[in-house]
């Protein structure tokens, strides 16, 4: 959590916020994609 309360705090917070979220949202895809596929 003290990582998070630091990227908020950060001057850049919210665009590393964005980064962190379209990676996620990325990740999670590639999962779906990859457990679709093994099935």
């Amino acid at each position: 959590m003290k990582l998070l309360a630091t990227l908020l705090r950060n001057d850049r917070g919210a665009a590393t916020l964005d980064v962190g979220l379209g990676a996620i949202l990325l990740g999670i895809t590639l999962v779906a994609a990859v457990t679709l596929f093994a099935k």
